[in-house]
């Protein structure tokens, strides 16, 4: 199923709940995991999880150093 499809499908404002709810949580020390099960659940992407989560937390310079000496 196509990824315009499969979005047009879901209820896309439960998929905005939860993605605010991750957001909140990733900013605590909330376990994360009971939320990452809903979001799937409710058919949240894996891009959307990471993208959600890298609003809160960034990327480590680590992972662009491989990345990029990966490329090299």
């Amino acid at each position: 199923m196509p990824a315009s499809e499969f979005r047009g499908q879901r209820d896309n404002g439960k998929v905005a709940e939860l993605r605010g709810q991750l957001e909140t949580a990733a900013r605590t020390d909330e376990n994360l995991l009971p939320l990452f099960i809903a979001c799937v659940e409710n058919d949240v992407t894996l891009g959307e999880i990471c993208h959600t989560l890298r609003g809160v937390w960034g990327i480590s310079a680590e992972l662009c150093l491989r990345k990029t000496n990966a490329l090299a």
